[in-house]
């Protein structure tokens, strides 16, 4: 009778016999099919067992350079597909293609590290190379988003979107935009590079004090202190509404902010004080006109 107390333990697979350098390209073939097969949403006729048990005998085989090898040139080789067809994509579908290209390539890259995870655990570690996971989204980094036609467009089309709900044309669905910024920010994470700042979050936010700074001073110079003042707040309110719905983080919602209140407040603080017939100094002067 099994002692219901006693620990189970459960042994790693074996390699039964010795496996030549012809033996390890055999089984890295038959890995790599597999891997297109998932990158193609094929997955379901795999067996993933059958697929851990190969790459790791491959790795207790000392064929774990092989292994890493391979599966990075299988990677860039199907992400260039990827930057191929996105580059050309239409302006008009791009955030959604891209959006869902990076969604996909995410599950891709969850299951390609299950099935490694064993070479994740020794080879990568001893070899102090890029986990699978984060050289997945690396890859995707430097071979999609980089591409030209790709990074270029995306970001002009996000900054567009954004310009656009300011001049009144308002969506209910940001989640295109949210997608994508998220995107950003995970490529950034994964190797610790500044995607998300270069290639967004700089010219987000020297467009938008550029934005604020015209209309902030063509505003004031047609309307009162007090009209001024409820814009101000308007916008204000309309920027840290659409901070928070597309997820913005801290560094870029902090400084957000900081600016339009430079824009919006501290740069006409004098104005807002001695304008002609409605400034501040003389509303407190006329109670009639502080009234209104």
């Amino acid at each position: 009778m099994t002692d219901p107390k006693k620990k189970i333990i459960i042994k790693p697979f074996r390699s039964r016999s010795h496996i030549d350098r012809s033996g390890a390209e055999g089984i890295l073939a038959s890995l790599d099919k597999a891997i297109n097969e998932i990158h193609n949403r094929n997955s379901s006729r795999l067996s993933f067992e059958e697929l851990y048990r190969n790459a790791y005998n491959l790795v207790i085989q000392k064929h774990g350079t092989l292994l890493y090898d391979g599966v990075t040139n299988n990677l860039s080789s199907n992400l260039l597909n990827t930057a191929a067809r996105l580059s050309q994509v239409p302006d008009s579908t791009l955030l959604e293609e891209v959006a869902t290209s990076f969604r996909e390539h995410v599950t891709t890259m969850i299951m390609i590290r299950d099935i490694l995870m064993y070479m994740d655990r020794t080879y990568v570690a001893q070899n102090k190379q890029r986990p699978i996971y984060e050289l997945g989204l690396y890859l995707y980094r430097v071979t999609v988003w980089e591409r030209d036609g790709v990074q270029n467009r995306v970001s002009e089309l996000l900054l567009q979107a954004i310009a656009d709900e300011r001049a009144g044309f308002l969506t209910d669905d940001r989640s295109l935009l949210k997608a994508n910024l998220a995107m950003l920010q995970q490529l950034g994470a994964a190797d610790g590079s500044n995607v998300y700042e270069r290639d967004f979050d700089g010219i987000f936010i020297g467009t938008t004090q550029e934005f604020y700074r015209n209309e902030s001073s063509l505003f004031l110079a047609e309307n009162s202190a007090s009209d001024y003042v409820a814009k101000a707040e308007s916008r204000l309110e309309e920027e840290k509404s659409r901070a928070v719905a597309l997820v913005l983080p801290p560094t870029t919602e902090a400084p957000l902010q900081q600016m339009l209140e430079m824009e919006l407040i501290e740069r006409h603080a004098k104005t807002l004080v001695t304008l002609e017939n409605s400034g501040f100094a003389v509303l407190l002067k006329d109670e009639s006109k502080l009234e209104e």
